[in-house]
Formats: structure tokens, sequence, C-alpha cells
């Protein structure tokens, strides 16, 4: 992309892009969706040439989920421009209209990453915990109600963190992997498939994780021996090695 170098982070929001340089500034480009753009304006419009975001130079990484983009500042706060669904509290809302520059997410702070899903959004505190906002109907953050930002109670010493449709997963610093949320499709690892928990639990038989992610409620682990492990759905009728069968209730997380 003529324009761009020096890039540490890129994410693509599927009509725009954004880039975060090693100097901390972002830059976007392509359609303007809700101000996706971050450069202010409301109208959509498409720009063809990266253009630096105003109001954030001291980016570590930039996220998308559709017209949302999130940054992590080197302060370990996170702002966020684009659709607001997600940006702020539920009832404080710009009725959907789209925040044109970039914004910081209130009562986020120490944040190493962040984990955008299609409905709700997660982040990963230096302190090991996971908190996450948005929509809660498969109990993907935690046993408390409503969609404000809440503290996953029953996991630390977490690594890194991904959403996988009704099902969140997180790589622990000790090699195990935590999951809670649906496990309609066998995302928490244990048979029989069906019900859903807010209180984390192991994904038994995974050691080792130094890395998750998610699909469309499918999970992935990638082991320190370079080994890629796939659970859910469309991961076929023979699990990975790693996925239990077992019928007795999983282990807690904490």
């Amino acid at each position: 992309m003529p324009g761009l170098t020096d890039v540490v982070s890129v994410a693509d929001g599927r009509f725009t892009t954004a880039a975060v340089r090693a100097d901390g500034t972002v830059w976007t480009y392509g359609t303007d969706i809700k101000g996706s753009l971050g450069q202010g304006a409301a109208e959509r419009r498409y720009a063809a040439v990266p253009r630096q975001v105003p109001g954030v130079d001291d980016v570590r990484a930039v996220y998308a989920v559709g017209p949302t983009f999130f940054v992590v500042r080197r302060d370990g706060t996170v702002w966020a421009w684009g659709d607001d669904r997600f940006l702020v509290d539920a009832g404080k809302r710009d009725g959907h209209a789209g925040v044109t520059r970039p914004r910081a997410v209130p009562g986020v702070k120490d944040v190493v990453s962040v984990a955008p899903g299609p409905l709700n959004a997660f982040t990963l505190r230096s302190d090991g915990r996971v908190q996450g906002w948005g929509v809660n109907l498969t109990q993907v953050l935690g046993e408390s109600n409503g969609t404000r930002l809440t503290t996953i109670n029953g996991v630390r010493g977490v690594v890194d963190v991904a959403p996988a449709g009704g099902a969140v997963v997180a790589a622990r610093a000790d090699g195990l992997v935590c999951a809670w949320g649906n496990n309609a499709h066998g995302l928490l690892g244990v048979e029989p498939r069906g019900g859903q928990t807010g209180r984390p639990v192991h994904v038994t038989g995974l050691t080792g994780v130094i890395q998750v992610a998610g699909g469309h409620d499918t999970a992935y682990a990638l082991d320190r021996d370079g080994v890629v492990h796939a659970w859910g759905r469309g991961a076929g009728e023979r699990w990975a090695t790693a996925t239990p069968r077992t019928t007795a209730p999983p282990p807690r997380c904490a």
C-alpha cells in the first residue's frame, strides 16, 4: 500500500483498513462507514490514499470488528471510533449515528490487547484479568447481567483471549485454556454439547498453549510445539485429539 511504511499493526474492517506505524500514528483508508475512517466526517465517502487519524499518536495496536475500530494506547487506555454499538455503555449511545473521531472507551484501563467480537468486545489487562462489554445472551460477559463493562470472574493469568461466536476462549500463562459461554458446538470442550456457563472452565487435554483464536463458533489453540488444535462447529466429526469426550462436569478455571 503506497504511503504506508514501518507498520506494526493492521486491522481490516471489511470496507475500511487501519494501520499503526512504529511512531504510534494511525492511518486509515477505504470507505467511510459511520465514521470508520476516524477523520471527523459522518457522510459515506471513499479515501484511496491513507490519511492519519487525528487525536491518537501513541498507539501500540489496532483492532476491528466491522466498521468499529479499537486502538490500545501506550498508557493502557482503549480508544475507538466508527459504529458506536460497542463504544460506550448502554443508555449513553449516540443512536448508532457513528463516532467520527477517536473516543476513549470509559472505564477501560491497563489494557494489553483487545478482542472484539460481532456482539461484544473483550480486553486483556496487564494483570492477566479479562474484561468485556456488549451483548450477553450466552453469558460471555460472565454471570453478571446487562451490557456494561464487567470483569470476568474465575479466570486469571491470561495471556491471550478470543471470542469464538457464542463462547470465549483464553490462554493462561501456565499453558492451559479456559472457556466460557455457550457449549452448543462444544466450545467448552465437554460432552454432551449444549448448555452455557458464565464461569470459565478448563478445556481439558490442552497444555502448553501460547495463543488462541476464534472463528464462527470455532476455537483454535496454538501450542509451544507449533501444533494447532481446533474444536467447535466446523471442526469435523473427528475433533482434535486434545478435545475430551467425557460426561463429567468440566473443572473450573479458578
